[in-house]
């Protein structure tokens, strides 16, 4: 949960733009779009078949008020609200050699959903 896999992009992203570098900027987007597809495609592939599957007799119910809680508009608003500060707080990190509130940002990047 400490190393979220999408953040490599995304710092390289903002200190790319810090430093004014095109390149470290088109990589870290084009990392981050390839990281965010991967990430949607395999989720259709598993959460496709998966919907067919009737799992309530092992204890697991699919689509559940939590699971349908998370995807309304404002639990998107919301997740966007702390989006933007954690990326300013890496942002920050970077720039001024404070790590350690990278790793207090990547809990909470990791606790919500990549894309």
């Amino acid at each position: 949960m400490l190393v979220s896999p999408l953040m490599g992009p995304i710092m390289a992203i903002t200190f790319g733009a810090a430093i004014e570098d095109k390149t470290m900027i088109w990589k870290g987007l084009r990392n981050e779009l390839i990281g965010a597809t991967e990430t949607f495609l395999i989720g259709l592939m598993l959460g496709i078949p998966l919907s067919f599957v009737d799992l309530s007799g092992v204890g697991i119910e699919w689509g559940n008020m939590e699971m349908m809680n998370r995807g309304t508009m404002v639990s998107l608003l919301v997740g966007i609200c702390f989006a933007i500060p954690s990326g300013a707080g890496v942002a920050i990190a970077l720039t001024q050699g404070g790590f350690t509130a990278i790793v207090g940002t990547a809990i909470s990047a990791a606790l919500l959903p990549p894309i």
